[in-house]
């Protein structure tokens, strides 16, 4: 009976370490507990119970350990879950304040867009209405510009514009329409000085070579005048002393006198195979024999200073006075010097 104790306590020792090794570590310390309570004094029971305890302890901090850290990692997902929702929070007011802010400029787009229409149309309708005031206006100025150059050709020439032929008077017409229109345009001198050196020449053709081929038609003079005009005659083929008598022939297909050829003849008048022109001019006009000669001059300061400048590509250089200067002379006079045409016109028989 004295070994009892020791063998009981034994046998508790055996059971802490069973329940040890299947990781019942409290079952452990109570069996070795109970095997001290019996032998205080077992070194196996005490170094059993001791490293469960210590097992226990580990144990015990292991699971706070982890429990800390699960308690942390719950906070900080229960801060990032917060967190989340009060950003989404953000995020919806951002989204709210974007579709705000997108409504509030497409507002914006549409009035400027509308605004800008408004002010598109209002300039159009204004260059509209400018371009029909300025429409009428042209128009009124060249309605004007028509009458005053009716106006102008029906003083020029007087009683005398009976006897001008439509032909002529329609190109001394458009002449004066466009020095009219000038006025208010920027038609350069050099246009209107074309038209009107063409219809001096038109003139000279009209009143001066047609109406003397006309006149020697009427004397049967033409062939008398041609051969008295031959400069050379080599077989069949005729040379006249100028383009002025060529022009008179019926046979030879060619291109009406220029301005200087009819300049030349008027200088020439004196040369006996011109006499019958010069009878012409002194039957068919009431007018001294200096007065051709200051016509060719003129006819040939014309062509000279404004026909070829204009005719060659020259016609920036040419000036607005000398173009007046031609017109006055030509046309309207000046008070004690009646023009060429009011005077053609005045002595015509």
């Amino acid at each position: 009976e004295a070994q009892l104790p020791r063998w009981g306590a034994r046998v508790y020792v055996d059971r802490g370490h069973l329940a040890a090794e299947v990781g019942e570590f409290e079952a452990a310390d109570a069996a070795f507990a109970l095997a001290l309570a019996l032998d205080p004094d077992d070194p196996e029971a005490k170094r059993a119970r001791a490293l469960t305890q210590q097992r226990l302890a580990w144990r015990e901090s292991v699971t706070a350990s982890a429990e800390a850290k699960v308690e942390a990692a719950r906070a900080e997902a229960d801060a990032h879950a917060r967190n989340f929702r009060s950003r989404e929070s953000e995020l919806e007011q951002l989204k709210k304040e974007l579709e705000r802010l997108r409504a509030q400029t497409a507002s914006a787009e549409d009035k400027a867009r509308r605004a800008q229409e408004d002010v598109q149309a209002q300039a159009a309708k204004a260059l509209a209405e400018q371009d029909r005031r300025l429409r009428d206006e042209l128009v009124a100025r060249e309605a004007d510009a028509d009458q005053k150059a009716e106006g102008v050709l029906s003083a020029a020439l007087g009683d005398g514009k009976a006897h001008c032929p439509a032909s002529l008077w329609q190109v001394l017409l458009v002449a004066e329409k466009t020095y009219q229109r000038a006025i208010f345009t920027e038609l350069p001198a050099a246009a209107v000085a074309v038209l009107y050196t063409g219809a001096l020449e038109r003139a000279l053709v009209a009143l001066l070579v047609a109406d003397f081929g006309a006149w020697l038609d009427a004397k049967g003079a033409r062939a008398k005048f041609l051969d008295g005009a031959v400069r050379e005659r080599r077989g069949t083929r005729v040379e006249y002393f100028d383009h002025f008598a060529e022009a008179l022939d019926r046979q030879v297909a060619g291109r009406p006198p220029s301005l200087g050829e009819v300049a030349r003849v008027l200088a020439r008048l004196g040369e006996p195979y011109l006499s019958p022109f010069a009878d012409f001019l002194a039957a068919r006009y009431t007018l001294p024999r200096p007065f051709w000669s200051e016509l060719g001059e003129f006819v040939s300061w014309a062509k000279d200073g404004l026909r070829d400048p204009a005719a060659h590509g020259r016609g920036d250089d040419l000036e607005w006075d000398a173009l007046k200067r031609f017109r006055e002379r030509l046309l309207t006079g000046s008070p004690g010097a009646p023009s060429f045409l009011t005077r053609l016109f005045g002595a015509r028989r």
